[in-house]
C-alpha cells in the first residue's frame, strides 16, 4: 500500500524545511542547504564558503557584488530561480498531501479493526497516496530544470562555478516524467525492472492508459525506463505504435496513433538534455 510514496521520501534527502505558511514566509532548503528559497530570493551556498543571491529577474549577486551576465546567461539564471521556487511550492503541496496520507492510513487501519468497509477505506487511502505521487513528480521536474540550468551556467559563467556542484547527477529525478497538453495529463515512473508505471492520468483514461497500468513494451521492444519509452515513440513517427500494458494481472495491447503520442515523443530530447 505504501511503496508508491517512496518517491516523496527519497526527495526528502534533497528537500527540507518546507514552511507550512505561504510562499512569502518561511524557507525551503534544497540539497543539504546548498540552495535556500526564502521569500522572493534564492540563496546559494557554494564551494569555499562562497555565497550567492538570485532574484526573479536573473540578477546574481556573489559575496555582495553583482555579476555581469549576457542575455543567455540571464535566461538560465531565471530558469534556475523559477525551478528552485517551484520546488518550494510543490514541496509544500507534497507535505500537505503526505499529512493527508498519514491521517487516512490511521482511519483505514481503524476501519479494518472495527470491521467496517475496508475496501472503501483502502480506495480512499490509495487516492491520497496518488496525490503524493503527483506532487512529488512535479518536484522531480523542477529539480531537472534547476540541474539543467546549473550545468549550462557552470560552463558559460565563470563566477557561477562555486555553485556548480550543488546538485549532482545522483540527485536526478528523471525516472519520473510528467506530460500534458490541452486535453490530457500523464505522469509516468520508471519501474526498475518492472516496466513503466502510470501513476496519474487526466482524464481517467488517456488513449486507453489508466492510473495503475504498467507499460511493458512498445512494438514488442521491452521498456523499463521512461527515456526508453520516449525514444521508442520518437523513432516510430509517423506510424501507429502498439503499447503492451499490464492492468492488474492481465496484459493487453493499446494502439496509439501518431497524433496521440507525437508531442510526448518530442519530450525525448528535452529529457536527455535535462539529465
Amino acid at each position: 500500500m505504501f511503496p508508491r510514496t517512496i518517491l516523496a521520501l527519497v526527495l526528502g534527502t534533497l528537500l527540507a524545511g518546507c514552511s507550512n505558511g505561504s510562499l512569502a514566509s518561511g524557507s525551503t532548503t534544497i540539497a543539504n542547504g546548498g540552495i535556500v528559497v526564502r521569500g522572493d530570493r534564492v540563496m546559494l551556498h557554494g564551494a569555499g564558503g562562497i555565497e550567492g543571491n538570485l532574484d526573479a529577474a536573473g540578477n546574481l549577486v556573489i559575496d555582495g557584488r553583482t555579476v555581469t551576465v549576457d542575455a543567455s546567461q540571464r535566461e538560465q539564471l531565471q530558469r534556475y530561480y523559477q525551478g528552485a521556487r517551484s520546488v518550494r511550492e510543490h514541496g509544500m503541496a507534497t507535505g500537505k498531501a503526505g499529512v493527508a496520507v498519514a491521517m487516512q492510513s490511521l482511519k483505514s487501519a481503524a476501519v479494518h479493526v472495527t470491521g467496517g468497509n475496508g475496501e472503501q477505506a483502502d480506495a480512499t487511502l490509495n487516492g491520497a497516496t496518488s496525490r503524493v505521487d503527483q506532487e512529488a513528480s512535479k518536484i522531480c521536474l523542477d529539480l531537472q530544470q534547476v540541474m539543467a540550468a546549473q550545468g549550462r551556467l557552470a560552463t558559460s559563467l565563470g563566477a557561477f562555478k562555486p555553485f556548480a556542484g550543488i546538485l549532482h547527477g545522483d540527485d536526478d529525478c528523471s525516472t519520473t516524467f510528467a506530460w500534458h497538453d490541452s486535453d490530457h495529463a500523464l505522469t509516468l515512473k520508471s519501474g526498475h525492472g518492472e516496466g513503466i508505471k502510470v501513476i496519474h492520468t487526466e482524464p481517467a483514461s488517456v488513449w486507453g492508459l489508466q492510473q495503475g497500468d504498467v507499460i511493458l513494451a512498445v512494438d514488442d521492444h521491452a521498456v523499463d525506463r521512461v527515456q526508453e519509452l520516449l525514444e521508442r515513440l520518437d523513432a516510430s513517427k509517423p506510424k501507429p505504435v502498439a503499447i503492451r500494458v499490464r492492468r492488474d494481472k492481465t496484459e493487453h495491447e493499446i494502439t496509439l496513433a501518431e497524433r496521440d503520442y507525437t508531442s510526448m515523443a518530442a519530450s525525448s530530447s528535452a529529457k536527455t538534455e535535462a539529465k
